[in-house]
């Protein structure tokens, strides 16, 4: 997860980089685990770190 919210990686590097071949089954997990899509947890993240 830290790949995914504290880096500007593209989902398919950080999925590989987390020992996923599939970005698309990256996503489905990390939001069964995370409740999240990747996408929307970085977004939440980088827009609070903008504002601190």
């Amino acid at each position: 997860m830290w790949l995914w919210v504290e880096t500007k990686l593209p989902i398919a590097q950080v999925a590989y980089q987390s020992g996923f071949s599939d970005h698309s089954y990256f996503s489905r997990h990390f939001k069964m685990m995370f409740t999240e899509l990747p996408s929307a947890l970085r977004q939440q993240r980088l827009s609070s770190a903008a504002s601190n």
